[in-house]
């Protein structure tokens, strides 16, 4: 494989995940694709059509060959087996994202004043998302990357299922409970993965941001990245639910700046209210929903 031991972050959209993303992304030795896993494969909705039109030409073969959409991050269950064939395209295809991916939220900076060079990119360790149904796709990556390592990101799931109910068209009780269901299934998922696949790591949202600086010493050291290497942390500015309800981007930046931090001043973009904030918008019955539907995850996370 060219990938040698990357790196995968497992989590539920609206869950939180480019916090950790951004805490791995800091260290110089990990660069990430074009996007998420997903896509890498099928595109980005903001990209231009002709970046759209390459990306999923060349899945093209890998859809043929297994007959089935690999990525796609509405199925929620276990993925069969991949073919060899499949398994050394997509391979290929993620190493070659990576060396694509040259903007200013990927890997354009390699610390806050000093340029990735090409060699650089081509040497670094692949750094990527696998977000919703690509929770299920752990196992057979494992059998692609024997050293691959996990990180997954648990949250609040009364504020995960709220985030994504906000965002549908349909906001009732149906809806909701198709989104409670797949939360307490991946979260299912990602416990037995923990117990079967080795250097699968679990953290959770509320611990990354009240202890950012030990959650990533304890992180890099999993990852077998050196601590030392890093100088300040870098964050994609994202708007943040306030606790009237309203969208604000932190520290009054643009929504998806870069900016770095020294160590000391992450407090200034973790912000440790937004599950509160987002599960006060929850109305009693979709909180009961909630709590019925997913009872043993959230007890077992300790949510």
């Amino acid at each position: 494989m060219l990938n040698v031991k990357p790196v995968f972050i497992v989590a539920f959209a609206r869950g939180g995940s480019n916090i950790i993303l951004n805490m791995l992304r800091s260290h110089p030795d990990l660069c990430s694709p074009r996007g998420e896993t997903h896509q890498v494969f099928k595109g980005k909705p903001d990209e231009p059509f002709t970046v759209k039109l390459e990306k999923r030409l060349k899945y093209l073969p890998i859809l043929l060959r297994e007959g089935r959409d690999v990525f796609s991050t509405d199925v929620w269950k276990q993925r069969p087996s991949l073919s060899e064939f499949s398994k050394n395209k997509i391979d290929r295809i993620l190493f070659e994202d990576k060396l694509k991916a040259r903007e200013i939220s990927q890997n354009k900076f390699k610390y806050s004043n000093e340029l990735y060079s090409d060699e650089d990119i081509v040497n670094s360790r692949l750094l990527t998302k696998n977000l919703n149904g690509l929770i299920f796709l752990s196992q057979e990556l494992k059998t692609m990357y024997p050293d691959a390592i996990f990180f997954a990101l648990m949250r609040n799931g009364y504020a995960v299922c709220e985030g994504i109910l906000r965002r549908k068209k349909n906001k009732n009780q149906k809806q909701l409970l198709t989104i409670a269901e797949n939360y307490n299934k991946a979260c299912q998922q990602i416990i037995t993965d923990s117990k079967e696949i080795p250097d699968f790591n679990i953290y959770r949202y509320e611990d990354l941001v009240v202890n950012p600086l030990e959650s990533i010493k304890k992180i890099y050291e999993q990852g077998g990245l050196d601590f030392s290497k890093l100088k300040r942390m870098r964050f994609e500015s994202k708007r943040i639910m306030s606790n009237n309800g309203n969208y604000n981007v932190i520290n009054n930046g643009k929504d998806k700046d870069l900016v770095w931090y020294n160590l000391k001043d992450l407090h200034r973009y973790l912000i440790t209210d937004a599950n509160a904030n987002q599960v006060k918008l929850l109305k009693k019955d979709q909180k009961n929903l909630i709590q019925e539907t997913c009872r043993a995850s959230l007890e077992y996370f300790d949510y």
